[in-house]
């Protein structure tokens, strides 16, 4: 057996770290169509973060769901499993149709086209601590959700936009 030197060790340390590093500030780009096709494998390995864009409504009820026969959500599902951070981008179009109670509960990030990002409240109630610490954006409520007075201040100071969803 090999034995490694201290100094040995701790440069193969070094490296592993860098190594871990670059692939968590790297991150795989496609489009749903293409995400059908499934990830390359390299995409795993050497990518801490997928980006998924042009996303629609119908992806994301099956992702909500978890449906493992749609190819799209497999791969979300792989990535995940691989450790991969998930950020969608979506058209503002499709806002109101997000299930945001299900995906609320998924480690997703949702952004629109822009870069903007999204905030899904899946309670009933917005109050002052929900919204005082987003950055502007997007929120998505349930419907039928509640907004206290505080919060309606701070979303009508116009740097969220909101939107009761379906």
């Amino acid at each position: 057996m090999l034995a490694l030197s201290d100094t040995q060790i701790a440069t193969l340390v070094e490296q592993i770290v860098q190594l871990l590093v670059t692939r968590r500030q790297a991150a795989y780009r496609c489009t749903l169509d293409e995400l059908a096709n499934g990830l390359p494998r390299a995409a795993y390995l050497y990518h801490g973060t997928l980006a998924v864009t042009q996303v629609d409504a119908p992806f994301l009820r099956r992702l909500a769901a978890l449906d493992r026969g749609v190819p799209t959500v497999a791969a979300v599902l792989a990535a995940w499993h691989y450790g991969m951070q998930v950020t969608l981008s979506l058209h503002p179009r499709w806002l109101c149709h997000v299930p945001v109670r299900r995906l609320a509960n998924l480690q997703v990030s949702l952004c629109d086209d822009a870069g903007n990002p999204v905030h899904l409240s899946p309670g009933r109630l917005l109050g002052y601590r929900q919204v005082s610490t987003l950055t502007p954006g997007w929120l998505l409520l349930e419907p039928g959700a509640l907004i206290s007075p505080l919060a309606a201040d701070v979303l009508a100071q116009g740097h969220l936009h909101w939107i009761r969803t379906e």
